[in-house]
């Protein structure tokens, strides 16, 4: 639901004589940021700037074969959300469960093609690095931005360290936000790399 409404409204945008689609920039986060990335393997740099993924869920969607738009992955060191609270794995290297994944035909084709439900349940997926590593090999417009003192949703609140449960009762990390130093050099990173992507 999520990638659809999202590709609407880029699909809306570009229709608007108010909108300078000569710039549109895309942000993501977490199940957001996996669907702006596959948005820069639907469009080309003619449509969007550039793209922000900030902390790419490791499960749902998937990331797709090959992007067309410059493209940063965003993570905070000390993200660790959803990884099972005994054993935390950091968002950008753990490798997420098939079985979790969906393929979505209308999506460009990506990893979640051979790792999905239906697929490969009980195997699991390539982490964020070894993909990101892929599209380098490729001589994508790739960079992984890593911020010390911060989790996940940098931008929501100040850092905290905490766990949540399933209704099943499963406990997974959830640690959110970031030292407010660290929101002002995101913002400032995130605001001079756009100014060398108009």
């Amino acid at each position: 639901m999520i990638f659809a409404a999202t590709v609407g409204a880029m699909e809306w945008a570009l229709k608007q004589k108010d909108i300078d689609t000569k710039r549109i920039y895309l942000y993501g986060i977490s199940n957001g940021a996996t669907v702006v990335v596959n948005l820069a393997a639907m469009y080309d740099k003619t449509k969007i700037k550039a793209v922000f993924s900030e902390a790419p869920a490791h499960a749902g969607m998937g990331m797709p074969d090959d992007i067309k738009v410059p493209l940063v992955l965003i993570f905070g060191k000390e993200d660790t959300y959803g990884t099972p609270a005994n054993n935390p794995g950091l968002r950008w290297l753990h490798n997420g469960s098939c079985r979790l994944n969906v393929y979505i035909p209308e999506a460009p084709k990506g990893n979640s093609f051979n790792c999905n439900i239906n697929s490969s349940p009980n195997m699991n997926g390539e982490n964020h690095l070894a993909w990101y590593e892929k599209q380098k090999n490729k001589k994508k417009d790739i960079q992984i931005w890593l911020y010390d003192d911060a989790a996940h949703g940098i931008f929501n609140g100040e850092l905290r360290q905490q766990t949540r449960s399933t209704p099943e009762g499963f406990k997974f990390s959830a640690p959110e936000g970031a030292k407010s130093e660290v929101k002002t050099k995101y913002l400032n990173d995130l605001l001079t790399y756009i100014n060398n992507h108009k």
